[in-house]
């Protein structure tokens, strides 16, 4: 994943997290995330304006683990899957979807 990609997505999840409160705010957090992406692909926006789904499809796939503040005990596992097979939207948002779509899990339980 590209460092911009990369970046766009942290401070989504943190811009989101932060938001919701589930951000620690000390050294003893109740919960932690690993968060490992798994898959990525974005078609050049050239290819994506000029031939459209023809291009293939943009998807980002990630697989979510969550800890108790300790990481003794694993409380849930789940894994993302955001795709975009039209021109219509940017790879910005596909990202930033597929941060919402982690935040959405980890605050409510339901994806």
């Amino acid at each position: 994943m590209p460092e911009k990609a990369l970046g766009i997505f942290k401070d989504r999840l943190n811009a989101k997290l932060g938001a919701s409160g589930q951000l620690a705010d000390g050294q003893h957090p109740a919960r932690t995330i690993d968060i490992v992406i798994t898959h990525y692909y974005m078609r050049p926006g050239a290819a994506r304006a000029l031939v459209g789904a023809m291009a293939g499809s943009d998807n980002m796939q990630s697989t979510v683990t969550i800890h108790d503040g300790k990481k003794d005990t694993v409380l849930g596992t789940f894994t993302v899957e955001s795709k975009n097979p039209s021109a219509l939207f940017t790879s910005r948002g596909l990202i930033e979807d597929h941060a919402d779509q982690i935040v959405r899990y980890v605050t409510t339980g339901t994806q």
